[in-house]
C-alpha cells in the first residue's frame, strides 16, 4: 500500500460518481475529469457553507435533544490479563449468527497459520439465535489449539473481544470477524518478520473486499503470499499515512491493550485504534501483501444507523476515545485534538444525517467543552478551521455542508 494522493483521491470520487450516474467508459479512470468534478463539488459545498452562515441567526436558548440515547460510561469487566504470554499470536474471533460462514473463517486462519505451531485461536460465541453455537462445539475439536468461550448473556462485537483479550495468552494478538477469512499463509509470514524484529509493535498487511469465495481464490491456494515491500515507521503522523483505522488486518503486541478496551455498547468500536492504540505504538511496520479477505456484507451496519439510532454511538466513541487516551496517559497534544476533532465532526455528519438538529447541537454543546480549551486552530486546515467555527457558532446547516 502506498500513500494515497489528492489526484488518487480525486480518481476514486470521480470513479464512483461516473459509475453511479452511468457516465461512458471515456470518463472512468480519467484523471481530468476527476480533477474537474471535484474541484466543482468543493466549490458547491463551500458555497452552501457560505450561504448558511450568511443567513444563520444564532439561538442561545438550550434545545432538548429528540432522539438522546444515554450511554453508561463504566470500565470494561474484562480489563487486564488473566494469563501470562506462554504462545506467540493469539487470533481473536468473536461469533455471532455466523453459521454460513464460520467454517469458512477457521479452515481459513489454519491454513494462514501453515508451517506455524505457536499460538491459540480464541473463538468468543457470544449468545447466537441461529445454529453458530451447536456448529462450533460440533467442529471445535478438528482445530488445534482452539479455545471457545460462550457467553451467557450478548456482550457484542466490543465485549466479545474484550472478554478474548482478557483470557489471550498471546505475545502478540490479532482479530478475526467470523464472516471474514485470511490468505493462505499471511500468518506465517508475519510471524517471521517477528522473530526478524522483535521490537516491532504493530504489523499490519493489506487487505481486499469480497462477495464469493470465487472473488479470493487465489488468495486462498497454497502459496505463501508475497511481500513486495516492507516499510518501517516510528513517526506517527507517518504512521497514520500508511494505516488503516480497522482493528482488523494486524497484529499488535498484546501490551498496546493493558489499560485499553473497546467500548463495549457501541459501533464504530474501531475508533480505539487509530485514535489510542495507534498512538501508543512506537515502531510500525505495513507489509505490502493483502492478507485480509473482508466480506462485502449487504445488510451491513450501515444500513441500519437510523433504525437503531447510530449516530449517538459515533458521538460517544470520541468521548471514549479521549477517557482512553487520558487513562493510558498518552500525550494528549494539539495533533491529538486535531485527529480527533476532524474524525469527530466527518463521520458524525455521515452518521447522523438522520437526527434532528435539536441532537447536534446537544452533541455541538458537549464536544465544545472538550475541544473550548484547546487551540485547535493552529493545526487545522481553511476547511477544518470552517469547521470548528460552524460547531462553536452551534450552525448546524453551515457545519453540514463543510464537514465532508
Amino acid at each position: 500500500m502506498s500513500l494515497i494522493s489528492n489526484n488518487q483521491k480525486n480518481l476514486i470520487f470521480g470513479n464512483a460518481v461516473a459509475r453511479k450516474c452511468k457516465l461512458p467508459n471515456i470518463f472512468i479512470d480519467n484523471q481530468l475529469f476527476a480533477n474537474i468534478l471535484y474541484s466543482v463539488y468543493q466549490a458547491y459545498r463551500y458555497s452552501k457553507y457560505h450561504l448558511h452562515n450568511i443567513t444563520y441567526t444564532k439561538n442561545n436558548n438550550k434545545i432538548k435533544p429528540v432522539n438522546f440515547k444515554p450511554y453508561d460510561f463504566k470500565p470494561s469487566q474484562f480489563l487486564g490479563f488473566d494469563y501470562e504470554s506462554s504462545v506467540k499470536l493469539s487470533i481473536i474471533v468473536p461469533a455471532y449468527n455466523v453459521e454460513n460462514y464460520i467454517t469458512q473463517c477457521l479452515d481459513s486462519i489454519v491454513n494462514a497459520l501453515t508451517g506455524f505451531n505457536d499460538y491459540e485461536i480464541i473463538v468468543v460465541e457470544d449468545c447466537s439465535t441461529d445454529n453458530t453455537l451447536a456448529l462450533l462445539k460440533e467442529i471445535s475439536s478438528n482445530y488445534k489449539n482452539l479455545k471457545l468461550l460462550i457467553n451467557q448473556k450478548n456482550l457484542g462485537l466490543s465485549g466479545a473481544r474484550n472478554k478474548a483479550l482478557k483470557y489471550s495468552s498471546g505475545h502478540y494478538i490479532t482479530f478475526v470477524d467470523s464472516d471474514d477469512m485470511l490468505s493462505y499463509g499471511i500468518l506465517t509470514a508475519v510471524a517471521k518478520k517477528i522473530d526478524e524484529h522483535n521490537n516491532i509493535d504493530i504489523f499490519e498487511f493489506d487487505f481486499q473486499h469480497y462477495a464469493s469465495e470465487a472473488d479470493v481464490c487465489i488468495l486462498l491456494k497454497n502459496r505463501i503470499p508475497l511481500i513486495k515491500k516492507i516499510t518501517l515507521l516510528s513517526n506517527i503522523n507517518d504512521v497514520y499515512k500508511f494505516a488503516k483505522g480497522f482493528a482488523c488486518g494486524k497484529i499488535y503486541k498484546r501490551d498496546l491493550f493493558e489499560l485499553v478496551r473497546f467500548p463495549e455498547g457501541l459501533y464504530w468500536e474501531d475508533a480505539i485504534i487509530s485514535n489510542v492504540i495507534l498512538r501508543k505504538a512506537k515502531t510500525y511496520m505495513h507489509l505490502d501483501t493483502i492478507g485480509y479477505l473482508y466480506r462485502i456484507n449487504p445488510n451491513g451496519i450501515s444500513n441500519s444507523v437510523k433504525a437503531r439510532n447510530l449516530g449517538y454511538d459515533q458521538f460517544y466513541v470520541t468521548k471514549y476515545c479521549l477517557n482512553a487516551a487520558k487513562q493510558s496517559n498518552l500525550i494528549i497534544d494539539g495533533d491529538f485534538y486535531k485527529r480527533l476533532f476532524v474524525e469527530a465532526s466527518i463521520f458524525l455528519n455521515n452518521r447522523t444525517f438522520y437526527l434532528d438538529d435539536a441532537d447536534i447541537l446537544y452533541m455541538f454543546n458537549e464536544l465544545d467543552t472538550i475541544f473550548n480549551d484547546v487551540n485547535l486552530e493552529t493545526n487545522l486546515n481553511a476547511r477544518q478551521k470552517l469547521m470548528l467555527k460552524a460547531m462553536r457558532d452551534k450552525n448546524v446547516a453551515a457545519w453540514r455542508s463543510i464537514a465532508f
